[in-house]
């Protein structure tokens, strides 16, 4: 016990709270609230801990600090003295096992601790002082921890880093050894939680000191740093003797928490107990200057104590709130992870259960995708391009769009059609992002599908014609429109290919990343994707590709063929079109002054309104009339012919069908049935294609990519396949037990913060 007797450091609800929370391990995951003793080698920190732990810790050139040493006080039955080493978050396994092993207990201020400190040397391979050319580092970032505990014992953690040096001393220490302590200080001072306890000697100009400026950097309003001044009996000069005292007064180099002094004992004093040590510093204090200081309450071990107790209750109440969050966080955090490890899989059942639940997962998620119901899983909401059927549905419309307006190598003669009609064409798809493992598979890729040639169609099939026609009279061969067809059509083949190449990466892009969602394991998911179902993906993705190049086969491969109504109507409607224009081309524009006017005039004449009787000569039609020509346009289905429309003089009607010749008419047939057979084709293929390829064999049937991982599969593995897969490695199952550890101490701790303060 330091101090008065009956004082107790930090002894209420939150700085016990806080302590159990340290003793189960929760300072490894959340800061906790901590004093940490930082200063200058030989300042006198080692003073500092006696005080403020009771503990009379070894001081000597060999024993000085060469690593963190973390002190931790708790009230126990018996009083004891355990110390531990804690690795290095570097240190190798070999190194963590040989250095976890140390564990020596020894008497509260027995003589053995100075020698349980130079075995931990040795441990942790530091270089003595004495062996100047041995192997070894004069530093470490190992920690060695001492629980001192005892009935009477304080509830408290202080941490001692090693001293600050600014010169290298041969044989021991190196330029790089004071940067790696500078760095190692600044560390631990850092977290707003640590209360900094700078150390300074009285007989050392204040303002040169770097423990402050250092403490400065990470609290720059000090309100959190407390000084400590030492060695006062060091302090001769009077001008020294008025600093150190107006220091303490607070009225030289301000800090919100201020100053404290203490009396340290000697160098050469290694006999006197803790209780002559008091005795002495109170004496020492009773005399001039320093009685000035009395009402300060800032001298002597039992001032120090006292001020530490009630800051280090005050950052406890503080943070206890900021603490109970971390803590709970951290707990749904490692529950999480530890939820997604699965339970262990030591055996094949194991195995078997743990990749069942992820293929049932899996296919729980691939059903949605592929419905379109995404509500209730949060994935689709966190990924838009999981949404696999939306994806799919937005590139299919892309490529009915491209195939309707950029599909043809020419344009046809004559108007355009309506569907057809839109004031842009569609931009090029955009390039495929490939996988290298689908290489092999995807197809036409980087394709970039120009626009439609705008020569004449019409040249092109005279050309063909010429070149295939027989003796046939007044009709042609059917090889002819087969090839003119190919020829219009061979940008099929590289949009269908390229766009099954598009599918494909969507939906294997969806497997993986949902895949990896459901799969909690790096390592599972490394071999259950990448070696085990690849290949039988890629198989499928084949599969696909392979009935594309089918369907297009069958399409281009071919005789032109079509059972389809629309054909007929498509042809009639072009050679309507067709002797439409030619009347208006024979006709002219002059003779369009009667109209419709004229027409109706007529069927008035022919007996009423609905009669379909010719007009008589001298009627409204005749050679010497305004007379129109009839429009086939404007004809209605469910009326006779002639029921509606224009009228052609019996006189023109000759030079509608004259000065032809036969390959003119032939090849104006040939384009009306190619664009007729064209558009019904199109619209057919690009069905097919969708219907087929793009949802059958990518998304419904039994063997589609999306479908392969299922439960049923992972009832087929054999113990081997389940091994390499979902088995774990040692250092999977280290981890699961340090999670499961972590877990329970989060736990635990969360149930302390609860009822701990009460």
């Amino acid at each position: 016990m330091t101090g008065n007797e009956g004082e107790s450091l930090g002894d209420d609800g939150y700085s016990r709270t806080i302590d159990k929370l340290r003793e189960l391990g929760i300072a490894d995951l959340v800061p906790l609230p901590q004093l940490v003793v930082v200063g200058d080698q030989s300042s006198g920190k080692s003073s500092v801990l006696e005080s403020v732990t009771g503990v009379a810790f070894p001081r000597s050139p060999e024993l000085c600090t060469r690593y963190a040493t973390q002190i931790t006080c708790r009230r126990d039955d018996t009083e004891s003295v355990h110390v531990t080493i804690i690795p290095s978050q570097e240190s190798n396994d070999d190194r963590k096992e040989r250095l976890r092993a140390f564990v020596y207990s020894v008497q509260k201020n027995d003589m053995a601790l100075a020698d349980v400190f130079v075995k931990a040397n040795k441990t942790m391979g530091l270089r003595g002082v004495k062996d100047g050319s041995a192997s070894g580092s004069a530093f470490t970032e190992d920690i060695l921890k001492i629980e001192i505990g005892g009935p009477k014992q304080h509830h408290l953690t202080v941490i001692d880093v090693p001293g600050i040096f600014r010169t290298a001393t041969k044989d021991l220490t190196t330029d790089d050894d004071i940067v790696l302590v500078r760095n190692m200080v600044q560390r631990y001072i850092k977290d707003q939680r640590t209360i900094i306890l700078a150390v300074i000697p009285c007989n050392v100009d204040i303002a040169t000191q770097e423990v402050l400026t250092l403490a400065k950097e990470v609290d720059p309003d000090g309100i959190r740093t407390m000084g400590v001044l030492t060695k006062p009996d060091l302090a001769t000069e009077r001008a020294t003797k008025q600093i150190v005292c107006e220091l303490v007064e607070g009225k030289r180099h301000s800090l919100r928490l201020g100053y404290c002094v203490v009396k340290n004992r000697s160098a050469d004093d290694e006999t006197s107990t803790i209780k002559d040590r008091n005795s002495s510093e109170k004496a020492f204090f009773s005399a001039a200057p320093w009685t000035r200081l009395k009402s300060t309450k800032r001298v002597g071990v039992g001032s120090l104590s006292k001020r530490l107790r009630d800051l280090l209750r005050d950052v406890s109440k503080k943070e206890f709130k900021n603490v109970t969050a971390e803590v709970l966080r951290m707990l749904r955090e490692n529950d999480l992870e530890l939820e997604r490890m699965g339970p262990s899989r030591s055996g094949p059942d194991a195995q078997r259960r743990f990749l069942g639940q992820i293929a049932s997962d899996f296919q729980d998620a691939a059903r949605r995708a592929r419905d379109g119901h995404y509500s209730g899983m949060a994935m689709f909401d966190e990924n838009p391009n999981l949404r696999l059927v939306t994806l799919i549905v937005s590139i299919n419309e892309e490529f009915n769009d491209t195939f309707a307006l950029r599909g043809h190598t020419r344009h046809f003669d004559g108007p355009i059609d309506q569907e057809d009609d839109m004031e842009k064409s569609p931009e090029p798809s955009k390039p495929i992002e490939t996988d290298r493992k689908l290489s092999g598979i995807l197809r036409e890729v980087g394709y970039e599908c120009p626009e439609p040639l705008s020569d004449s169609l019409l040249a092109d099939i005279e050309i063909v014609f010429h070149q295939t026609r027989g003796a046939e009279l007044g009709s042609f061969g059917g090889s002819v429109l087969a090839q003119v067809f190919k020829e219009q059509s061979k940008k099929w083949k590289p949009l269908v290919l390229q766009h099954v190449s598009r599918a494909i990466v969507i939906v294997h892009d969806f497997i993986g990343e949902t895949l990896r969602i459901k799969c909690p394991d790096d390592g599972t998911f490394e071999e259950l994707h990448d070696q085990f179902l690849l290949p039988k993906l890629r198989a499928s993705y084949q599969r696909a590709m392979d009935h594309a190049q089918f369907l297009i086969d069958v399409e281009l491969s071919g005789q032109p063929y079509t059972m389809n109504h629309y054909f007929n109507s498509n042809l009639q409607v072009s050679q309507a079109t067709r002797l439409q224009e030619a009347i208006d081309k024979v006709v002219g524009p002059a003779t369009r002054n009667a109209s419709n006017n004229g027409a109706s005039n007529g069927m008035s004449n022919g007996g009423g309104t609905g009669s379909t009787a010719a007009p008589k000569t001298g009627g409204v039609l005749g050679p010497d009339r305004d007379e129109s020509p009839f429009n086939f346009s404007q004809q209605k289905n469910d009326e006779p012919s002639g029921a509606a429309g224009w009228w052609v003089p019996r006189a023109m009607i000759p030079k509608l069908t004259t000065n032809r010749s036969n390959a003119e008419q032939i090849r104006e047939d040939i384009h009306d049935i190619l664009r007729s057979y064209y558009k019904v084709a199109r619209k057919r293929f690009v069905d097919v294609v969708l219907q087929q390829v793009i949802f059958h064999f990518l998304l419904d049937a039994r063997d589609s990519p999306i479908k392969i991982f299922c439960p049923d599969l992972v009832m087929g593995m054999n113990d081997r396949q389940l091994r390499m897969i979902a088995g774990e490695d040692s250092a999977t199952q280290e981890k699961r037990e340090h999670l499961a550890r972590i877990v329970e101490n989060l736990k635990l701790a969360a149930e302390e913060l609860r009822f701990g303060s009460k």
